[in-house]
C-alpha cells in the first residue's frame, strides 16, 4: 500500500476518535446478534458514538505514478465508530468498526484506485488483510461512493466470506 494512502487512513482514524467523542449515538452500526451469526460465540457493544457535526476541510496529497502531488479536498460530514467485544472459543476478540462519510467521492477511485490490490463486493471495494502470525487479526479497509468504512478485528482471522457479511449488514 502507497505510503500516502496508509499516512491518509491513519490520519482519518486519528481524526475520528478524537472528534468520535463528543456526540454519542444509541444506533447500533453492527449488533451483537449479527456478530454472533457470523463468528459464533457471546459478543456485546463496548462504546457506540457518532460525530454528525461536518468537520471543515482536509487536504489529501497523494503521489500518482509520474506525477507530482494532486491536491484534493473532502469535507467530512460524520464519523461513526463501534467497539464490539467477543469470546468465540474461548479466545478474547474485539472488533472497531469506523465509518466516515465525506461530502464528495470523487477522490475514493484516485486515492484507492493507484496501486491497490482490492476486491469489489456490493458495490463496495474492499481491500483485507488476514493473519494468525503472531497474534490473529484482520484489518478491512472498503468504500462506497462516499463513504469509507474501516474494521478491526483483533483476536480473529476472519475469512473474507465473513468480511462480505459484515459489510452486508452495514447500513451505510
Amino acid at each position: 500500500m502507497d505510503k500516502k494512502i496508509l499516512i491518509f487512513i491513519v490520519l482519518i482514524v486519528i481524526i475520528s476518535f478524537a472528534l468520535i467523542m463528543v456526540y454519542p449515538s444509541k444506533d447500533l452500526l453492527f449488533s451483537p446478534q449479527e456478530a454472533e451469526a457470523i463468528f459464533g460465540g457471546n459478543w456485546e457493544v463496548l462504546q457506540n458514538n457518532t460525530n454528525l457535526k461536518s468537520i471543515g476541510t482536509i487536504t489529501i496529497y497523494y503521489a500518482n505514478s509520474t506525477n507530482l502531488t494532486t491536491q484534493h479536498s473532502l469535507e467530512v460530514e460524520s464519523i461513526e465508530e463501534e467497539v464490539l467485544a467477543g469470546d468465540v472459543n474461548n479466545t478474547k476478540v474485539e472488533m472497531t468498526i469506523v465509518i466516515v462519510k465525506f461530502s464528495s467521492n470523487s477522490s475514493w477511485s484516485e486515492i484507492f484506485g493507484n496501486n491497490t490490490n482490492y476486491y469489489k463486493y456490493n458495490g463496495y471495494y474492499i481491500t483485507y488483510s488476514a493473519t494468525s502470525f503472531t497474534y490473529p487479526k484482520t484489518i478491512i479497509v472498503a468504500y462506497k461512493g462516499s463513504t469509507l468504512v474501516e474494521i478491526t478485528l483483533d483476536g480473529y482471522q476472519a475469512s473474507f466470506a465473513q468480511v462480505k457479511e459484515i459489510l452486508s449488514y452495514l447500513n451505510v
